[in-house]
């Protein structure tokens, strides 16, 4: 169960169909302030803008997290 407090379901679809249309990549999801995941052995030697890019797209599996949002937007629209 999804508590949305004082905002409506209809602005949440919205929003997740606009994150759909948006054309995000891997990087906008990525913060640039946090420190990267260093996740192998020599990590600590890497930059971090490169660790964060290699990160982003080697384990953030994106596309098919927008199709779904694409589609969402039909099947949502059954209900509002």
């Amino acid at each position: 169960m999804i508590k949305l407090g004082k905002i409506s379901m209809q602005s949440v679809a919205e929003e997740l169909v606009a994150m759909g249309r948006s054309g995000l990549s891997p990087m906008d999801l990525i913060s640039s302030d946090e420190e990267p995941p260093r996740l192998h052995k020599y990590d600590q030697f890497i930059p971090n803008n490169l660790l964060r890019k290699a990160y982003a797209l080697d384990y953030l599996d994106l596309p098919p997290v927008l199709t779904y949002l694409n589609s969402l937007e039909q099947e949502l629209a059954q209900f509002l």
